[in-house]
């Protein structure tokens, strides 16, 4: 807006954040399609409480056309919209159920023919080798850029979650997204 009408643009100041590694947790991350996905990164976030997000996030959140969650999943969906950023978080817990234990690798591959993966608006979807993955442990968790995982997805007892931030190839993740007939970002 401020491009169009001459205004100024005002961006909030960003501050640092200082983060310390967990002992014994170990989070690995491996990417197969480098030209899909040239950077991937993550990182554990503890003792986190779901709740509903501040009435201003709220606001801002359903004056852009997005509906509020919790304030785990606004926030990122609130980051999206202000800097362009998609980011995604996953329960942690949910993840290592899925990938089989405590020692996780987090994958971005293609898919294989055949395989599945229920979505966050509860459809199953049939994958093909045109749909990007997240995985843990080789096990399909989220549509890469396009939709998350219910069996990941963070829920009113979540306590721990793996955000994650990457940049993915736009085309790819248009194909992946249209072959699955999802036009959403989230």
């Amino acid at each position: 807006i401020a491009a169009l009408t001459g205004g100024k643009l005002s961006l909030p100041q960003l501050t640092g954040v200082e983060i310390t590694p967990s002992t014994g947790q170990k989070i690995r991350v491996k990417i197969s399609e480098q030209h899909a996905c040239p950077l991937y990164i993550g990182t554990l976030i503890e003792n986190v409480k779901i709740a509903a997000s501040p009435e201003w996030l709220q606001r801002r959140l359903i004056a852009a056309g997005v509906r509020p969650i919790n304030n785990i999943v606004d926030i990122t969906n609130y980051v999206l919209l202000e800097r362009g950023q998609p980011l995604h978080a996953f329960d942690q817990s949910r993840l290592e159920q899925v990938g089989g234990g405590t020692d996780l690798t987090i994958g971005v591959r293609f898919a294989q023919a055949g395989e599945t993966l229920k979505t966050l608006d509860g459809q199953t979807r049939n994958l093909s080798t045109q749909n990007l993955l997240i995985t843990a442990n080789n096990q399909p968790v989220a549509l890469a850029g396009v939709m998350g995982g219910e069996e990941t997805e963070i829920h009113p007892g979540t306590t721990s979650l793996f955000l994650e931030a990457a940049l993915f190839n736009s085309v790819a993740i248009r194909r992946s997204s249209r072959s699955v007939a999802i036009v959403t970002g989230k």
